[in-house]
């Protein structure tokens, strides 16, 4: 009886992950992407009013610009500056100055309208943008700081963009400011992902299903445990594959599955009369997220940058505290750590070696997190 439920847990999360795995691209494209569409509009406005503002700006790239009209115009001014500037101009402040003191703003413009004469989406717009209020010389704290932003939204879109193209939507358009500018296209191999992972995820469930039982639980108590880890399975599936697309954890499939898998866990803790369980759980995960967030933070103070987000902490919340409920046994924690940093040093390891992921490119914890715990669960079951 215990097999045959196995099997049918197995096959229900199989069929569940291949029917729903077009929902987990709509839950791909609904992630955030940085942008600062309102801001780079002034930026744009701001050069144009001074060309003699843009030798400070030129760390900004064209890509940093989510409309067209804007990347375009940028583009336009890195050919204008170029044809007054042909050799690299140094960046030093002293060095800028002089070059911003002696550029021809005139001739800039010219051959800005020159570049854009073939676009003449672009030429139209920017034929119209508006200069008032820019023109002033107090305005430059307020353009270096919209820079700023756009820049920083620009670099975090190369930095991290994930599995999943970020690609100019279709309509995007100054124009249409209703619209996103920009898109996530699908896992170029989402399809053949549906089959692996609709097939770990019956193997998972298959194993869940039998630990429920050796752990003695029976009736509605064996009923709330086996929801429970089907729930945190499934949940951790849309988990791994969202952020392997973005580098994001899908918040509200996030709070929904964690929130449910805790709540049957709790209940079926509760059933079996021990409740002392779910402190287990939470002290658990209170353990080892603190000791993720530490070790950021030593990091951060160190290297000047995060080695990891607080995603991957609020993942620990479910993957930690909820199998440790169910079994009581605060080991099974190590032994979730363990296997989510063995899997993703290996995943590491043969993107490297296959020349796909650099020593400073970023790389997705968070999926590793939220299917070590399965393996875990497994050696600690089988020890």
């Amino acid at each position: 009886m215990n097999l045959a439920l196995a099997v049918l847990c197995a096959v229900g999360l199989f069929v569940i992950v291949t029917v729903t795995s077009p929902w987990m691209n709509q839950r791909t494209r609904r992630q955030p992407i940085p942008a600062s569409a309102d801001t780079e509009a002034d930026v744009v406005a701001a050069v144009k009013a001074r060309p003699s503002r843009y030798p400070y700006l030129r760390e900004l790239q064209p890509p940093d610009f989510v409309y067209p009209e804007h990347t375009d115009s940028w583009a336009a001014f890195e050919t204008a500056f170029t044809a007054q500037y042909r050799t690299p101009v140094d960046t030093t402040s002293e060095a800028t100055a002089r070059v911003a003191a002696g550029l021809d703003t005139d001739r800039f413009l010219a051959d800005v309208h020159s570049a854009l004469a073939d676009n003449r989406s672009t030429a139209a717009y920017f034929s119209q943008v508006p200069t008032v209020g820019w023109e002033d010389a107090a305005a430059d704290d307020t353009v270096m700081h919209a820079a700023g932003e756009v820049l920083a939204t620009g670099t975090e879109r190369r930095w991290f963009p994930g599995a999943a193209p970020v690609v100019p939507a279709a309509e995007a358009s100054v124009h249409n400011p209703a619209k996103p500018a920009l898109t996530r296209q699908p896992y170029p191999r989402w399809r053949t992902r549906r089959w692996i992972a609709a097939a770990g995820a019956a193997v998972a469930a298959f194993a869940a299903a039998l630990t429920v039982h050796a752990c003695g639980y029976t009736g509605l108590a064996g009923l709330a445990a086996t929801v429970s880890l089907l729930v945190l399975l499934f949940t951790s599936v849309v988990i791994a594959c969202v952020d392997l697309d973005t580098l994001l954890v899908d918040i509200p499939v996030w709070a929904c599955g964690t929130a449910a898998a805790w709540l049957a866990a709790a209940t079926a803790a509760a059933l079996i009369g021990e409740p002392f369980n779910i402190a287990l759980g939470v002290v658990s995960f209170v353990v080892v997220g603190g000791l993720f967030e530490g070790v950021n933070w030593v990091y951060t103070r160190v290297r000047g940058r995060h080695g990891q987000g607080f995603g991957d902490t609020l993942i620990i919340i479910g993957t930690v505290g909820v199998p440790v409920t169910l079994t009581g046994d605060p080991v099974l924690a190590y032994y979730t750590v363990m296997a989510s940093l063995l899997s993703a040093v290996l995943a590491w390891v043969i993107k490297r070696v296959a020349g796909k992921v650099t020593a400073r490119d970023p790389f997705a914890f968070g999926p590793w997190l939220a299917i070590g715990w399965i393996a875990g669960l497994i050696v600690w079951a089988v020890t």
